[in-house]
C-alpha cells in the first residue's frame, strides 16, 4: 500500500491499520495471506519471517516475507546496535561503498546528494560501530553488507482495484526479488485473464480463498532489487521485527 511518509515523525513505526483508514475487509484479507503463507512448504534448513505493514521509506507493503537459508548470527553489521542506527541517509552511503576498496566522499557525495558533511558525519558514525575505515577523505566497507535473505516477496493487497495494486506493487521492486498483487480468490481468477498486464512487470496474482488456502494464477518474476540501498533498508527493518526472532543463532 503505498502511502505518503513522514520522515520527521517516529510514529510511523508504531501507527496500526484503523490510523491510516485501511478498509477492513482489507485488514481481513491480509490477516488471511499471512496466514496462508505459514502454511506454504518450506525446504529443510529454510527459515522464514513474514511481517505485515513492512516500512521501506517508498511506501508500505502489505506483507513481506524473506526466506533465509537457517539462522543467522545477530553480530556484526547484523547485530542490534548497528540496526538502530540504519536509516535512509545511512542505507544510502553503505550502498555506495565496497569491502575493502576505498571511495573518495566526494565520489559518495556526488552519487547520494548528500553534502560532504552529512557524508562525514554518518561515515564516523559507522566506523565507531566497526562496519567502515576511514583514511582521509575516503573509506571502505569492513563489514560485507550482503542480504542474508535468500529471498524476498512483497505482496500488495487489495480488494479490487487490481490495476492500482500493480502500480503499487512494482514499486517494491526497489527491495523485493519477488512482487505480487494479492485480492479475493474469485476476483483474482476472473482477472487473470489480463495476464500480459502483470507479465508486463514481472508481478504475480494470487487469490485468497480462505486463512489456510491461496492460490497463485500468476508466478511472479525473480530480479535483484533495483535499488541496493531500498535492499539494506528492507533488511535492517525486517530485522528488527519482533517476527525475525526465529532466525536467531547467537549473538550479541
Amino acid at each position: 500500500m503505498l502511502k505518503q511518509t513522514n520522515y520527521t515523525s517516529n510514529s510511523r513505526l508504531t501507527m496500526k491499520r484503523a490510523d491510516v483508514g485501511v478498509p477492513k475487509q482489507e485488514a481481513k484479507l491480509q490477516r488471511s495471506l499471512v496466514a496462508a503463507l505459514a502454511r506454504e512448504p518450506l525446504k529443510r534448513g529454510l527459515k522464514r519471517v513474514i511481517c505485515s505493514e513492512v516500512d521501506v521509506w517508498h511506501g508500505i507493503a502489505d506483507v513481506v516475507v524473506a526466506t533465509a537459508n537457517g539462522g543467522l548470527s545477530r553480530e556484526g553489521w547484523h547485530s542490534p546496535q548497528h540496526l538502530k542506527h540504519v536509516n535512509l541517509t545511512t542505507a544510502k552511503l553503505l550502498a555506495q561503498l565496497r569491502y575493502g576498496e576505498y571511495k573518495q566522499y566526494t565520489d559518495i557525495a556526488g552519487s547520494t546528494g548528500f553534502s560532504l558533511a552529512t557524508v562525514s558525519e554518518h561515515l564516523r558514525t559507522l566506523e565507531r560501530l566497526g562496519t567502515v575505515r576511514r583514511r582521509g577523505d575516503s573509506a571502505r566497507l569492513l563489514r560485507s553488507t550482503k542480504t542474508p535473505f535468500l529471498d524476498v516477496a512483497a505482496f500488495e493487497v487489495k480488494v479490487s482495484d487490481w490495476r492500482h495494486g500493480i502500480y503499487q506493487a512494482a514499486h517494491y521492486r526497489s527491495f523485493a526479488n519477488r512482487v505480487s498483487v494479492a485480492l479475493p480468490n474469485a476476483k483474482a481468477r476472473a482477472i487473470a485473464i489480463h495476464k500480459d498486464a502483470f507479465r508486463l512487470f514481472g508481478i504475480g496474482l494470487v487469490g485468497i480463498e480462505s486463512p489456510s488456502s491461496i492460490n497463485w494464477y500468476i508466478k511472479p518474476a525473480r530480479r535483484q532489487p533495483s535499488s541496493a540501498s531500498r535492499m539494506i533498508l528492507s533488511v535492517v527493518q525486517i530485522l528488527k521485527r519482533k517476527e525475525s526472532k526465529v532466525l536467531q543463532v547467537h549473538g550479541r
